[in-house]
């Protein structure tokens, strides 16, 4: 029996066709430009082994991708792809082989990633996280193009600079990168921090009875110790991220926007491109005014209102440069369905309805309801923006329905929009906040006794900008037996009057309790009846953010409180 499908002839997705096509067409240039390799080479320049002990590859031919283990790693290897979110080329397909001889590669010639079974073998001592640590460290040399300089010089061998490239030391750089960035990239698809990489290398050097040192390599020593400190690198990059994150979430767009524009020069990712784009909306919507507020706006991490009968010069600047991240964003990862939602919203509050309209109808729907697996409260989203703007083009009546039936599945969202098409007038209330936790202590300090120690004991900091330095602290102390994990961040800036903005993290896994009773575990219930209802809540991959004048509590997807964080700016 043949199956047949049709398909509707449509100029956008002819462009999109012919887009994809011209990105291929330019991988395999670089493919070929950047490997140099013919059809008798079974590994060349193009290839770049994690470690390479100059030994002829020991071949079988059991197909593992077949396997157990083969499905264990690709699921892995899946969510690493995806929390890249680059998509401008195809990601190499993954191998698992039983070979011995390069312990893991990647090779441009075919477009591939292999890990070898001994390999495999070493990482599933330390689980999920071990496979994140090698796949993302493999990931990292074809994101960042490492082959290049391989390829360059090979082809340009007879010539000075061929030469002086090839006798460089460039595997020192592009395996440091690798672990620093491959580390970040784990991190941000879920795994954790990985610190034990060192463990792994040293057990992957003794597996395949490798040779301390290794031509185009550090010797062991060296490369164990640019592991370590790789690891504090990568904490360094968690925590900017982490403090860009906080600081979005208690409104502080302008610092927050600052922080992810500095990671984004060292690792690309639609998310960045996607959460500098909502600073910018968010921007606007304050630029707007309260007074001008009508509708709440679903944007991806937190619901913000905003409507206006008049949008000035500054706020369409500040929308035009969110549209501008939107489409970098969407640029790498055509299918980022938020990134299509967020960019018909700031069209939306610009006034620019035609364009809203097109962009939720012919892009943001289509692409959400074919990633409808991965994006279920995109498309929820999607209907309340079109109920806004329904009302918006003056057809209330289909306005109503739309939102009413998001309001009988139980959508707050949809219940605050539809008062407003009724004519409702917007809440001025402020939420009435039940308990501050201003002295509060974590760790026997409060953030004011942690702003001493910090100062007193010293912490690492790094310099943004001239006006703008990052300060990380967390003591060495020890309080009844126990070793102090929580962190302390600080933003300080070099203006007129000195501006710190402090943040006191408890740790992952902190015992203790809030003056007010509330403990990791503690339901969102719980937290809503002692502290009353937050200023906000952001939505999060995993779980949300209740955000409070002087606490956040973060809440799993259980709405489980997983931490706590006391905030505080002060001015001197």
């Amino acid at each position: 029996m043949t199956l047949t499908k049709s398909y509707n002839v449509n100029p956008n997705n002819i462009l999109r066709m012919t887009i994809h096509l011209c990105r291929s067409l330019l991988f395999l240039f670089i493919a070929i430009t950047c490997g140099g390799l013919t059809a008798q080479d079974s590994i060349g320049l193009s290839t770049i082994p994690m470690l390479d002990g100059g030994e002829p590859i020991i071949k079988s031919r059991r197909d593992l991708n077949r396997t157990p283990e083969f499905k264990k790693i690709k699921e892995i290897y899946d969510n690493l792809v995806y929390a890249r979110g680059d998509f401008r080329y195809p990601p190499p397909v993954l191998m698992l082989k039983d070979e011995s001889g390069y312990v893991a590669s990647i090779d441009y010639s075919d477009n591939t990633i292999t890990m070898e079974k001994k390999a495999y073998e070493v990482c599933e001592e330390y689980g999920d996280i071990g496979f994140a640590y090698l796949l993302s460290h493999e990931l990292t040399h074809f994101y960042e193009k490492h082959a290049w300089k391989r390829g360059f010089a090979s082809d340009n061998a007879d010539m000075k600079i061929g030469k002086d490239l090839k006798e460089t030391q460039d595997g020192v750089a592009f395996e440091t990168e690798a672990d620093y960035l491959g580390g970040f990239l784990a991190y941000s698809a879920g795994y954790g921090l990985f610190d034990k990489g060192d463990e792994i290398i040293s057990k992957l050097y003794s597996k395949y009875n490798l040779d301390d040192a290794l031509k185009g390599y550090p010797i062991k020593s060296d490369r164990i110790e640019l592991t370590k400190r790789s690891v504090k690198k990568l904490h360094s990059l968690v925590d900017l991220f982490e403090f860009a994150n906080y600081s979005y979430a208690i409104g502080n767009f302008s610092e927050a926007y600052k922080y992810y524009q500095h990671i984004l020069k060292q690792y690309q990712s639609r998310e960045l491109h996607n959460n500098l784009g909502l600073i910018k909306v968010l921007q606007a919507i304050e630029d707007i005014g309260t007074k001008q507020l009508l509708y709440k706006y679903p944007l991806e991490l937190e619901l913000r209102m905003g409507q206006s009968k008049g949008v000035s010069k500054e706020a369409k600047a500040f929308l035009s440069q969110a549209v501008r991240h939107f489409n970098a964003a969407i640029n790498m990862d055509p299918n980022y369905a938020p990134a299509y939602l967020n960019k018909a919203i700031a069209y939306t509050i610009a006034g620019d309805l035609v364009r809203a309209r097109f962009y939720l109808d012919q892009d943001a729907m289509s692409i959400t309801e074919a990633n409808i697996e991965r994006f279920p409260k995109t498309l929820i989203d999607l209907s309340i923006l079109d109920g806004i703007l329904l009302d918006k083009e003056g057809d209330s009546i289909q306005a109503v329905q739309v939102l009413t039936q998001l309001k009988d599945a139980g959508n707050d969202l949809a219940r605050f929009n539809l008062d407003r098409v009724n004519g409702v007038p917007v809440p001025t209330e402020e939420p009435q906040v039940k308990k501050s936790l201003t002295k509060d202590v974590i760790d026997e300090l409060n953030i004011e006794d942690y702003l001493d120690e910090a100062y007193s004991d010293g912490g690492s900091t790094i310099k943004l900008n001239e006006t703008t330095t990052f300060f990380r602290y967390t003591p060495n102390l020890r309080i009844e037996g126990q070793t102090i994990n929580s962190k302390f961040y600080m933003n300080y800036l070099e203006e007129d009057d000195d501006i710190y903005q402090a943040f006191y993290i408890t740790e992952d896994h902190y015992t203790g309790q809030t003056s007010s009773g509330i403990k990791i575990g503690s339901e969102e219930s719980k937290v809503r009846e002692v502290h009353g209802a937050p200023s906000s809540v952001i939505q999060t991959t995993q779980g949300k953010l209740l955000v409070y004048k002087t606490v956040i509590f973060v809440m799993d997807d259980t709405s489980k409180v997983t931490k706590w964080i006391i905030h505080k700016q002060v001015r001197d």
